[in-house]
This record gives structure tokens, C-alpha cells and sequence, in this order.
């Protein structure tokens, strides 16, 4: 501090001396002095301007790298959900497979249980028939005793008719009627039997499918609200990045490719303009230098001047 008040002073006083000896150069050391002031003051100014673009460079930057940060973790839920939609939409495809598989089998076994109706109602008649013909096996007996009393084999010699004979043939075909019928019957039976259990087991399968229809229907709605789910997240991401048309700003339409295309465009652009900012700071930073070695150079000049060079026409000097 001493060494610089001294020197300060032998400044002043050499300027006063000189000043002193040549008073031309009075108006001119005041003019430096007020450029040096006016030179120090646009250099706080340009101080002030560089700290606040920095501050501000320095705010865009964090700004830029938070919202990159935000892009990233959207990409990354969009990548899970588009995993997700194309899971459910593999299983969309299954379970309409498997729908329309299920819609085959249920037509075809519903035709197969009306050919079984109309067989049943074919048997139904034909049973019917069998049972007219049962109710009318007496007036058959009695025609046959007739045509068997008029049978010439049964007659003896002096005219008399063998009635044992005709009770043994009634009795014969009696029982030869009697098994046809017992075997019709038992088959009646067993075809009934059969029908039966099979249509037992097409109406398992009946209520079989119909539960799996029922499954697909409600798979279905689950996967319509899986969509509709997928779709409001779409719209939040809109609203949250500021987009005011995803078909329209995102590209074409709500793709993976399109949006990474869209957030890398977004990206390079910040960081262009980041570095537009960077490259305007290291400018005024040089022209900051630049003013300093300028003052400096300047400042050390006027203390150096020479006493006798002002005497003899300073003014040229400076």
C-alpha cells in the first residue's frame, strides 16, 4: 500500500509537473483519464453481462440436461408400454384364434345336435309305428288262426282239424314274433342309450364353450381398457412435453421410431444452442481480455512519460 500511494504520488506529481511545464497537455491527459473512466466502466458493464449470460448459459444448460433427463424416462415408459401393447396384442390375436375356433366347434357341434333331433324324432316315429303295430298284433293273431284253420295240413283224414298242431305253430311264431321284437326293442334301447350320452356330452361341450367364449369376451374388454389406458398415457405425455398434436408434432403417428426421431431432433437442437451460447460467452471473454490488455498498456504509459518529450511538444506524443 505504501509503495502504491507513493507511487501514486510521484504520479501526480509528475503528471503536475508536466502539466505545469505544458499546458497543452493538460486537456489531453484529461481526456485519457475520462476515457480510462469510461473504458472501466463498459469493462464492470461487459463483467456484469458476461456473469449474467453465464448464469443464464449456466441455467439453460441444467434446464436442458433435467428436460433430456425427463425425455429419457419417457422414452423408457413408452418402450415398457409399447412391450406391453405388444403383448396384449399377441394375446388379442391368440384368444381371437381361439375365439374363432370356438365359434367353429360350437356351429359345428349345434349342427350336430340338430341332425341328432331329427334322428330322435325319426326314432320317435318309427317307435310310434312299432307301437301300432304291438297294439295291433291280436287282430294279426286272429287273422293268422283263421288262415291257419283254413291250412289243409292241419286237417285230417275225415275232416277234423289237428288243433294241437295250429296251438304248437301259433305258439312257435308266437315266440319267433316275440324275440324279433325283444331284439328290436334292445337295440331301440341302446340306440336311445347312445343318443342320449351323446347328446349329454354336446351339451358339456355346449356349456364348454360357452365359458371360453365368455373368457374372450372379457380378455377382450380387458385388452379395449389396456388400450385405453395406453392411450390416456399418450395424452399426459402431450400435455407434460407440450405437444399440442401427436400426429402432427411427433411425426405420423404414435410410434417408438417416430418419437426417439422427434426427442433426438429436440436434443441436438438444446445442445446447438447451448453451444451457440458457450461459443458467445468465449467471445466476450476475448474481447474482455482484450480491453484489460488495452487499459493496462494505457495505464502504464502515462506514468512513463518522459518530462522533457512533453516540454518540447508532448501532445504529439500522445
Amino acid at each position: 500500500m505504501n509503495e502504491a500511494s507513493m507511487k501514486n504520488d510521484d504520479e501526480g506529481s509528475s503528471s503536475s509537473c508536466c502539466c505545469n511545464n505544458n499546458p497543452g497537455s493538460t486537456a489531453e491527459v484529461a481526456r485519457l483519464k475520462r476515457m480510462i473512466s469510461q473504458m472501466e466502466v463498459e469493462i464492470k458493464a461487459n463483467r456484469g453481462t458476461i456473469s449474467r449470460l453465464a448464469a443464464e448459459a449456466e441455467k439453460q444448460h441444467l434446464s436442458a440436461v433435467d428436460g433430456l433427463s425427463q425425455v429419457q424416462h419417457f422414452i423408457k415408459e413408452k418402450e415398457a408400454f409399447e412391450v406391453e401393447k405388444r403383448q396384449a396384442t399377441d394375446e388379442f390375436e391368440r384368444l381371437k384364434i381361439a375365439l374363432s375356433e370356438t365359434e367353429a366347434k360350437l356351429a359345428d357341434s349345434q349342427a350336430r345336435i340338430a341332425n341328432l333331433e331329427r334322428e330322435l324324432r325319426v326314432r320317435g316315429l318309427q317307435n310310434e309305428d312299432f307301437v301300432n303295430v304291438k297294439r295291433n298284433h291280436t287282430k294279426f293273431k286272429n287273422k293268422l288262426i283263421n288262415l291257419l284253420f283254413e291250412s289243409c295240413e292241419n286237417v285230417g283224414e275225415d275232416g277234423a282239424v289237428d288243433e294241437e298242431g295250429i296251438i304248437k305253430e301259433i305258439i312257435g311264431l308266437k315266440d319267433r314274433h316275440k324275440s324279433n321284437l325283444e331284439e328290436k326293442e334292445t337295440l331301440v334301447t341302446k340306440y336311445h342309450q347312445k343318443t342320449s350320452e351323446e347328446v349329454e356330452r354336446l351339451e358339456d361341450v355346449i356349456k364348454d364353450l360357452e365359458r371360453d367364449f365368455i373368457d374372450c369376451r372379457n380378455s377382450v374388454i380387458r385388452l379395449e381398457q389396456d388400450k385405453q389406458k395406453f392411450l390416456g398415457f399418450i395424452t399426459q405425455l402431450k400435455s407434460i412435453v407440450g405437444i399440442a398434436e401427436a400426429d402432427v408434432d411427433l411425426g405420423l403417428d404414435r410410434t417408438l421410431e417416430v418419437i426417439l426421431l422427434r426427442t433426438n431432433q429436440l436434443s441436438r437442437n438444446e445442445t446447438t444452442s447451448l453451444a451457440e451460447k458457450k461459443s458467445q460467452v468465449y467471445t466476450l471473454q476475448r474481447k474482455l481480455k482484450s480491453l484489460n490488455e488495452n487499459m493496462d498498456s494505457k495505464v502504464v504509459f502515462i506514468p512513463r512519460a518522459d518530462p522533457g518529450s512533453l516540454t518540447g511538444g508532448g501532445g504529439e506524443n500522445f
